[in-house]
């Protein structure tokens, strides 16, 4: 089987190099193909994962649709000399055309609701779309619900062991308090209209966490000059590890606010987009592993208590470890549902849908 994965976004990263994985050990071919977007050429290297490289993601949404056209037309040029069997992608804008096109399943994953525009042209071509179970749209007959997070993926504790030594390659100590804040920039398409912190809720928040211990920043784009000094500068797959073990995460970016809270730490995101997001809405209310707001200075009132209670670190671990309880393995669902789509596709080409869809997941 070939098996071709479309990455456009570093969690992706993490997300598919367990499944790769399974997927080489079990004879199977795979390509990975990778928009240029921050820190995910750079994490595909440092995993070993080789890759093709497609074209850097746009800044506006006239230059978003430029490159997505510019980085499809690459990656069709790929799909004819690998002649992939099945094609897996989150919010796969690129790979569901292109398979409907070649006659091929594509297998996609969403747990962005508010991500409308990629939605729109992903859905008329994709084979399945899975999502968590508290995804808040329906999305028809070829929707996949699994109860689970994309990123227990890559973060469930039978995949990844927090290790203290990169720790030290912060220049921090085992037990040194410190505070972990993620900042966006709000272009990709589906934060468009949306906001987070405001520039100078940003100094404001990092200024009360120093007040307390080191903070370590991370950031899509270029920091308030006051800021910069506190910006990450730890090879990027460290940072699983220092949310790991940080007194408290605090930011608007969506995938680390879910790994925050799926690792134990306390966990505080500020944006407009909250109360749209299943997983914020499921997290918070059925276990509280995750604060939302909307205004600034609640988020940071909130950040800097959970930051100073000495009993919430231990209470997140324990309300998260009952979360787990109740979710699935992904990389090991995603592995049965590529092999069984490859299966129906190669006995009916006109038809890629799973009837079953629940036995894919058990």
């Amino acid at each position: 089987m070939r098996v071709l994965f479309d990455i456009g976004h570093p969690a992706h990263v993490h997300l598919f190099r367990n499944v790769i994985l399974c997927l080489e050990e079990r004879g199977h071919r795979v390509l990975v193909a990778a928009t240029e977007k921050e820190v995910a050429t750079d994490l595909l290297k440092q995993y070993a994962i080789p890759f093709v490289s497609l074209a850097k993601p746009g800044q506006t949404l006239v230059a978003k649709g430029i490159r997505l056209v510019i980085s499809t037309l690459r990656l069709a040029s790929i799909v004819v000399r690998f002649a992939p069997d099945i094609f897996i992608a989150v919010s796969p804008v690129r790979s569901a055309p292109l398979a409907w096109l070649f006659c091929r399943p594509c297998v996609g994953l969403d747990d962005t609701e508010h991500a409308k525009l990629a939605r729109h042209l992903y859905m008329p071509f994709v084979s399945a779309i899975l999502t968590p179970a508290w995804y808040q749209i329906e999305l028809g007959n070829r929707h996949v619900r699994y109860r689970g997070f994309q990123e227990l993926a890559y973060l469930h504790p039978n995949l990844f062991t927090p290790d203290e030594e990169v720790l030290r390659e912060s220049s921090l100590s085992p037990g040194e308090f410190f505070s972990v804040v993620r900042f966006v920039n709000p272009t990709p398409s589906h934060d468009l209209g949306h906001s987070g912190f405001s520039h100078s809720a940003r100094i404001r928040l990092v200024r009360k966490l120093a007040e307390h211990g080191r903070v370590i920043v991370s950031s899509e784009s270029a920091l308030p000059q006051e800021l910069e000094h506190y910006r990450m500068l730890s090879r990027a797959s460290a940072m699983h590890h220092l949310l790991a073990f940080a007194a408290v995460y605090a930011g608007d970016g969506g995938t680390m606010t879910t790994e925050a809270a799926l690792l134990g730490t306390p966990s505080v995101f500020c944006g407009t987009v909250g109360p749209l997001v299943g997983n914020f809405r499921y997290l918070e209310r059925q276990y509280g592993l995750v604060r939302c707001f909307v205004d600034d200075e609640e988020a940071i009132q909130c950040a800097v208590n959970l930051a100073l209670d000495p009993s919430a670190k231990k209470e997140w671990r324990r309300r998260r470890n009952l979360l787990l309880e109740e979710c699935i393995n992904l990389t090991h669902a995603l592995t049965r549902i590529a092999g069984a789509f490859v299966c129906v596709s190669s006995a009916r080409r006109d038809s890629f849908w799973v009837r079953d869809r629940r036995r894919l997941l058990r």
